[in-house]
């Protein structure tokens, strides 16, 4: 009789190891897949070249470069800034208009973190009229990219948890003793 309810204690820690390694596995899972979805955030600031002002209601259009497809579109707010979230890795192209300026484009390839581009845009007079029809060329330049501490480290701890549970779920898995029931 002993023998049979330690087998039972047994077979019930088994049982209760094994929902444990599988709820490991699930949140992993869930983990990798959340941190897999995330795209990078863009923040696009739009200044006036003289005065360096902010330009507000400034349409921003994100293009692809590889499709050419537009994948998102803002508008600056009263700082000059419009924020695109979940930008997937690759290369676009950004172009910036706004009335009483002269359009522009630059190029920004996102790569595992998040991207700060600053555009300066140049009033339109007679003079920029002219010379831009003599030099119809888009801006390409990248001012100030810097990484954004904050949803580089959110990015990376998704990983890193769903690390740290695999890691722990196989090693309670190898710890585990097997052991064999006799009928």
């Amino acid at each position: 009789m002993a023998d049979r309810r330690e087998t039972g204690k047994e077979g019930m820690e088994d049982t209760s190891l094994n929902r444990m390694i599988l709820i490991g596995f699930i949140l992993n899972a869930l983990l990798v897949s959340q941190a897999l979805a995330i795209g990078y955030p863009l923040v696009v600031i739009v200044f006036s070249r003289y005065g360096n002002t902010p330009i507000q209601g400034a349409t921003v259009t994100l293009y692809s470069e590889s499709t050419g497809q537009q994948v998102s579109m803002g508008e600056t707010n009263n700082l000059g800034r419009v924020d695109f979230d979940n930008i997937a890795p690759g290369q676009y192209t950004i172009d910036v208009q706004a009335v009483g300026y002269e359009s522009r484009q630059a190029l920004v390839q996102i790569v595992d973190k998040w991207e700060r581009v600053d555009i300066g845009l140049e009033p339109i007079t007679n003079s920029s009229s002219q010379s831009k029809s003599l030099f119809n060329l888009p801006d390409l330049s990248i001012l100030s990219p810097s990484p954004e501490t904050k949803t580089f480290i959110r990015n990376n701890i998704l990983y890193l948890i769903a690390g740290l549970i695999l890691i722990i779920s196989l090693i309670t898995l190898a710890v585990s003793p097997r052991k064999r029931r006799r009928w």
